[in-house]
This record gives C-alpha cells, sequence and structure tokens, in this order.
C-alpha cells in the first residue's frame, strides 16, 4: 500500500534528521506510521506515533530502558527508534503447529520485567480509563457484556492486597512479544496502563486468533495462574471483562464477526466460574 504524501514527508524528514537509511517498505496502521531502517549498521524499526496512546507506549519503552522491552535507540517527539526484532520464530507459528504452553510461558516471562518495575514515574494511566467504553456503554448491547462491566467494576473498585497497582505493558499478545534472536523474547507495542496484573493476560487468551484460542481456554488460565503466581479464579474473572470490553470495542468498530468469536471465549471463561 502507497503511503500518503504526508506520511512520506514526516518519515523523511526524521530519517535525514537522525541519519537512517531505507531499509524495506514503509508501512502505515491505525495509529503509526512505521518503517524499517539501518541506524550505522543496526537493524532498526522507526515509528511514528499518531495517536495519544501510542505517544504514551513510546514514552514507556524509554522509561523501561528495556526491561523487557524492546531497546530503544532513540526518542523525540512522536519518533522512536527501536531495535528491530531479527528472529524467524513467533509466538503464534509456536501455537499453530501444537507448542501453545511454550508460547504461553514465553509471553508470561517476557512481560515480568515490567510488571516488576517501580511505577513511580512511570507514564501510564489508569486501567479504569480503559475501561469506559464497557462501563458506560454495556446497557446498550447484550448479557454478556453486562456481566462483563459488573465483573469489571468489581475488579476495579478492589485494590488491596495482593492486587497492587503494576506498570502494565496493557496489550499483551501473540504479536507483540517478539523474536530477538541472542537477545530472547522482548514486548513491543505497550499501552501504558496502571493496574492489576492479571489483567496484562486477558488478552492471550483471544490470540493469535479467537477461532483457533476458544479450544485453550480452560488450558491457558490454569497455565498463566500457575506462572504467573495469580489466583486462577481472579484471573478468570479478568477474562471475562476483558473479552467483554475487546468485543464491545469490536461491535463499535463495526466487526461484529469478531466480536461474536471473543464474546464465545469471554462465555467460555466465565463457565468456569
Amino acid at each position: 500500500m502507497t503511503l500518503p504524501d504526508d506520511d512520506r514527508d514526516a518519515l523523511a524528514r526524521v530519517q535525514r534528521r537522525w541519519g537512517l537509511d531505507v531499509d524495506g517498505d514503509a508501512f502505515r496502521t491505525a495509529s503509526s506510521i512505521l518503517a524499517p531502517v539501518n541506524a550505522d549498521g543496526v537493524l532498526a524499526m522507526l515509528k511514528i506515533a499518531l495517536v495519544s496512546e501510542e505517544r504514551r507506549g513510546s514514552e514507556l519503552m524509554t522509561w523501561l530502558a528495556g526491561r523487557g522491552t524492546a531497546r530503544v535507540l532513540r526518542a523525540e517527539g512522536e519518533a522512536i527508534l527501536l531495535e528491530r526484532a531479527v528472529g524467524r520464530d513467533s509466538l503464534s507459528a509456536m501455537t499453530r503447529r501444537g507448542a501453545d504452553d511454550r508460547a504461553i510461558l514465553l509471553a508470561v516471562a517476557s512481560v515480568a520485567p515490567v510488571h516488576a518495575a517501580e511505577p513511580v514515574g512511570a507514564p501510564v494511566v489508569p486501567l479504569s480509563m480503559w475501561f469506559r467504553a464497557l462501563l458506560g456503554g454495556a446497557d446498550d448491547l447484550g448479557t454478556f457484556h453486562r456481566l462483563g462491566r459488573d465483573t469489571a467494576a468489581e475488579l476495579l473498585a478492589d485494590t488491596r492486597e495482593p492486587h497492587l497497582q503494576h506498570v502494565l505493558h496493557g496489550d499483551l499478545h501473540h504479536s507483540n512479544v517478539l523474536d530477538f534472536g541472542e537477545r530472547g523474547w522482548r514486548l513491543i507495542d505497550p499501552k501504558g496502563l496502571l493496574g492489576e496484573r492479571a489483567f496484562d493476560f486477558a488478552n492471550l487468551l483471544c490470540n493469535p486468533t479467537p477461532v483457533e484460542a476458544l479450544p485453550l481456554v480452560e488450558r491457558r488460565l490454569r497455565l498463566i495462574a500457575a506462572a504467573a503466581s495469580l489466583d486462577e479464579t481472579r484471573l478468570t474473572r479478568w477474562a471475562v471483562a476483558w473479552c467483554a470490553l475487546s468485543s464491545c470495542w469490536d461491535r463499535q468498530d463495526g466487526s461484529d464477526e469478531r466480536a461474536i468469536e471473543v464474546e464465545a471465549i469471554g462465555a467460555a471463561a466465565a463457565s468456569l466460574l
């Protein structure tokens, strides 16, 4: 897909200012412009944030300074330069070749340094802000969304031990945990949230696609709870809340088919409570 002139110009300005060489085709997502580049012999990815949550995510990666994440080579304004993943494997490929347990455990291990970071000074927003669409709109949807709303409200209101507030990735899934070769598996594209650790694992239950993930829900909940030292019931409740929120977003975006698939995962989780 050809980039709009404004996007190409924005990339070119940063590339000139930072002395970067183009190393592949640039592309655009709903929230950023990205381009593979070479930075003095280092393979890197240049990213220009287009929305506030992407800017916050870039700020969080800089703040984390490589604790579980890709290394930040340079950052300025909306632009960030990251080391590029050079490994050939992926968590999605693992799941599809029958090694889903390993994929899930790698994701759990990768996010542990983020959760361990002292949150003082971290560029994060409260998890409650993430749930605004669900907390305020579930009545217009169905029974499952009302269940998810009520579950989320109860969980968000409970900040007692051992549910301390942690720095969260906010979008932990198979495509955001990448193979960096000798540097191991590392995270990209955090959203920068502050909340309970268990929330961060709920999105894993819907990946690599909801259809593929549905038969794995119960096994994954047990595996994640054990690996991350979480209460399995509470993790399951967060899964219900997350699936309600995610499918709410899908319906707002007109992605009704995916919304139904995600709701099925949430219903499977709810059936275990």
